[in-house]
């Protein structure tokens, strides 16, 4: 049966988001929700086969509200949450990035720290204890990450900038925190940020290692998608009604107006 309560449709909408943020709190902090600042994201092969179950069942609920009943404002707000399900949904169905992108996994515990010490929401000592419980999750996502990894469906490329990546962020724990720690009195916190920094040191270069040496030689996945999955995250995602071709046709017509008109602009600089 249809629904057609908007009031209905926002209170879920705001438990929906409230669940995302709380199964994703580096997106949370990114976005300036600060209640899961301690918390990095669980990637358990448990936690995943939930959250793949729980946002089956928020599209099918979202998708039962006949939003044509709603005010414009609501039909937009019940396209985006409806969107917003499905993108997760594709995630786990046909892109996979918990089974081919072990950047996923790395990116959790680096961003996730990084975005604590870049912004100023807080006081220092504050950000920093909430550092101190993610510096402390990050060996369990690590070690996820190493659970989960399908070496032969990750394409050559994202294994190369996910090492990348994962190399230079390791200056942040052996470098910046040990650095930044020194600027809090409380000598306890102290102690426990440079342990919990030297143990997540140790597990990310244990994740490098995996990654040199258990996926790198292979790694024989392909990160296009593919013309129909494309065109459906052009649909889908980004609310575009090109086709992957009028797409292709039009990055390269501003293309060559672009250059044209540089080329133009340098003849009046220098004739």
């Amino acid at each position: 049966m249809e629904k057609t309560d908007q009031a209905e449709f926002y209170r879920r909408a705001e438990e929906f988001v409230n669940r995302l943020m709380e199964e994703a709190p580096v997106v949370a902090t990114e976005l300036g929700d600060h209640r899961f600042d301690d918390r990095l994201a669980d990637r358990s092969k448990a936690a995943l086969e939930r959250q793949h179950r729980e946002i089956k069942g928020w599209l099918e609920e979202f998708e039962g509200f006949n939003a044509e009943e709603f005010e414009p404002d609501a039909r937009i707000d019940h396209r985006l949450m409806v969107g917003v399900a499905r993108s997760i949904l594709r995630g786990f169905e046909k892109l996979r990035p918990h089974l081919r992108n072990p950047g996923m996994y790395s990116e959790e515990c680096l961003a996730g720290v990084f975005l604590l010490l870049i912004r100023e929401f807080a006081p220092l000592e504050e950000r920093l204890r909430s550092v101190l419980g993610r510096l402390r999750a990050a060996p369990e996502v690590l070690a996820q990450g190493k659970e989960n990894i399908a070496p032969g469906e990750v394409p050559p490329v994202w294994c190369e900038v996910a090492l990348e990546s994962a190399e230079q962020g390791l200056g942040l724990f052996t470098q910046l925190i040990p650095a930044l720690t020194q600027q809090v009195p409380d000598q306890k916190l102290q102690a426990e940020l440079n342990e919990a920094s030297r143990v997540a040191t140790e597990a990310l270069r244990d994740y490098i290692a995996f990654l040199k040496e258990r996926v790198a030689p292979q790694t024989r996945g392909d990160f296009a998608v593919g013309e129909e999955l494309f065109e459906e995250l052009l649909r889908e995602d980004h609310l575009l009604d090109y086709t992957a071709e009028e797409l292709l046709q039009t990055g390269w017509r501003l293309f060559e107006e672009t250059e044209a008109e540089m080329e133009e602009l340098a003849q009046k600089i220098d004739p």
